[in-house]
C-alpha cells in the first residue's frame, strides 16, 4: 500500500495485549521484559499511554502484534473492545504482524464493523514532507519463520531498493527492543532503521517526533 498522508501521523508496534510474558513478574519473561507486574497493569498503561498522545482526530499507523494470549474464541470481542471503548483514534491503518493472522481472518468478514480500520497485508511505502518511509513490521535483519510459513526477510525492502526507489527511513517493530534508531550504511542501503516496538517508546510516537529523534 501506498500512501500520502498529511494528517497528524502516530505510529506503534507490538502492544501484544494480554501477554503475560512480557510482564516482569512471569518467572520465565523474556530477556526483554516489560516493567509491568501484571497483564492488568500492562494493558491498562497501554490505553494510557495511548491516549496521553493519540487524540481522536490523529491517524494510527500500527505495525502488527496486537494481542498475544487471548483465545481465539475471543479475539474478537477484545479488539472490538479496545476499538470502541479503549483506544483514541480517527483512522487507523493495521499492518499484518507475525502474530496477526487470527485475528486478521475474524476481522475480514466483518470488517464493515470497523469503518475506521484499513487492513494492511504487509507493508505501507508512505511519502511525508518529501521523505520516504517503508513502514513494515518486521526489521531489516529479520529471518525467523512467520507463522503462516513463509520467511520474514525484508523481500519488500529489496524490491525497492533493487527498483532504485530512495528510501529515506525503514519503520518497524517486531524486535521489542529498547533501542529507537539503527542508521544502516551496508547491504547497498543508506537509511535509517527506526523501531516503534512498545518497549522502545512505550507509547505512540508521532511521526514528526520519530523523524527528529532520527536526524538528532
Amino acid at each position: 500500500m501506498e500512501l500520502t498522508l498529511n494528517e497528524n501521523i502516530l505510529l506503534v508496534s507490538d502492544l501484544h495485549v494480554n501477554h503475560k510474558k512480557l510482564c516482569t513478574s512471569y518467572e520465565e519473561h523474556f530477556d526483554r521484559t516489560r516493567k509491568y507486574q501484571t497483564i492488568e497493569e500492562m494493558n491498562d498503561d497501554i490505553v494510557k499511554q495511548w491516549n496521553s498522545v493519540v487524540s481522536p482526530d490523529d491517524t494510527v499507523i500500527f505495525l502488527g502484534d496486537f494481542t498475544l494470549g487471548t483465545p481465539g474464541s475471543q479475539l474478537l470481542e477484545v479488539f472490538g473492545d479496545y476499538y470502541t471503548n479503549k483506544l483514541n483514534f480517527k483512522h487507523m491503518y493495521m499492518i499484518r504482524g507475525n502474530h496477526d493472522y487470527a485475528l486478521f481472518k475474524k476481522i475480514y468478514p466483518v470488517k464493515d464493523m470497523f469503518p475506521n480500520i484499513t487492513l494492511v497485508k504487509d507493508y505501507i511505502l508512505l511519502n511525508h514532507n518529501d521523505k520516504n518511509y517503508l513502514i513494515q513490521h518486521f526489521n531489516y535483519d529479520e529471518t525467523v519463520n512467520k507463522h503462516d510459513g513463509t520467511t520474514g526477510d525484508p523481500t519488500v525492502l529489496n524490491h525497492y531498493l533493487q527498483a532504485g526507489t530512495k528510501l529515506d527511513y525503514l519503520v518497524h517493530g517486531h524486535t521489542h527492543e529498547f533501542n529507537k534508531t539503527n542508521v544502516l550504511q551496508n547491504h547497498n542501503c543508506n537509511f535509517v532503521e527506526n523501531n516503534v516496538s512498545w518497549e522502545a517508546w512505550y507509547r505512540p510516537v508521532r511521526l514528526n517526533e520519530l523523524t527528529k529523534t532520527i536526524d538528532e
